[in-house]
């Protein structure tokens, strides 16, 4: 009977380590000379994003996130509400206290480097570099501003590190606060990018100048929108669709394509708004049957920390989609930050 027994948990055992064996690891094994816990920020022009990654340096991915959050600073608003082009003190106090806790949360979970980029609104303010170097200082996060350019090139290799697909056939459309930019890997290898400061904050002060004849630095908010200010808004997307380079347009409106929209307009203002599943996508006439249930409400009514771009971040991503032709978008959770982790050249040796 006990030899049985013994027989019966041995069996049992072979038969749990080869169970064992067989399934597979959530998480790849990366060798401890390859491995890096890294904190990157994205310092937008509206918002700031911190995300945690264990890293592999010797492929330059993204093992592993540890913590991916976001926070509203309006670099971009303070930028525009003043009379000298500068970043207002309080908005610099304001992203210091932020910035802080961040950095805090990512040394709870191993990080040891800490580096972040700058973007739209401190390449315009006056003051941008110094203020930047106040924030970095007070902080002890290494910040740098971007050109459009490398702004681009981070946006898409944040975004195809996410993708298991062909590079070559995804298009990038990352739209900010301040600035947007399409992106997309050329068969020379070269990423082709198109830069323009017609982002969230420029089509919402578009549509309070143009449409609504108030002035942008007295009149916050286009809320609650008309009717039939929703056709001139729109009006007003399409006409910047026309300044796309034509290849990035043909290449986007392509059925093959996959266009992947980066950034918390695509992300949290479209996305959140129409609940679409994470690998999920939308498309134009999935917001032209969400706007009845936004269009003609106040910013108290819209309950969100950017109210005052909420309405604004739909029509500019539909007018936009309409007179691009562009059959869906992907919306990703991939910011700067994204691209940033795997860059080596950003981080020290």
């Amino acid at each position: 009977m006990k030899w049985n027994c013994l027989v019966a948990a041995l069996v049992g055992a072979m038969l749990a380590s080869c169970a064992a064996l067989q399934k597979p690891s959530n998480s790849p094994v990366v060798s401890e000379k390859c491995s890096r816990i890294r904190a990157a920020f994205d310092v937008g022009s509206g918002s700031t994003k911190m995300k945690v990654a264990q890293i592999d340096i010797c492929s330059q991915r993204i093992v592993k996130v540890l913590e991916d959050r976001s926070v509203p600073i309006a670099f971009e608003e303070s930028r525009r509400a003043s009379k000298n082009n500068e970043i207002a003190a309080d908005t610099k106090t304001e992203a210091i206290e932020k910035l802080r806790v961040l950095k805090g949360r990512a040394e709870e979970l191993g990080a040891r480097a800490f580096i972040g980029v700058a973007t739209s609104a401190f390449r315009k303010a006056r003051n941008g570099s110094k203020v930047l170097t106040e924030i970095s200082t007070q902080t002890k996060i290494t910040l740098k501003a971007v050109s459009e350019e490398e702004e681009g090139r981070l946006g898409f290799w944040g975004a195809v590190a996410h993708e298991t697909g062909n590079s070559e056939q995804v298009v990038v459309w990352d739209v900010g606060g301040g600035s947007q930019q399409w992106a997309t890997l050329e068969r020379t290898k070269r990423i082709k990018i198109h830069s323009s400061d017609f982002a969230s904050i420029g089509f919402k002060e578009a549509v309070i100048r143009k449409i609504q004849r108030a002035d942008p630095k007295k009149k916050l908010t286009p809320n609650p929108l008309e009717a039939n200010q929703v056709t001139a808004a729109l009006e007003i997307a399409k006409e910047e669709a026309k300044k796309l380079p034509n290849r990035i347009h043909l290449k986007a409106m392509h059925p093959d394509a996959r266009v992947l929209g980066i950034g918390g307009v695509h992300y949290y203002s479209v996305k959140g708004r129409l609940g679409v599943r994470d690998s999920g996508s939308y498309t134009a006439n999935d917001i032209r049957e969400l706007l009845p249930s936004v269009v003609g409400k106040t910013d108290e009514e819209l309950k969100s920390d950017y109210a005052a771009t909420e309405v604004t971040n739909l029509l500019l991503i539909l007018g936009m989609m309409e007179g691009l032709d562009i059959g869906q978008v992907f919306p990703l959770k991939a910011n700067l930050a994204d691209g940033v982790l795997v860059q080596n050249s950003y981080w020290p040796r």
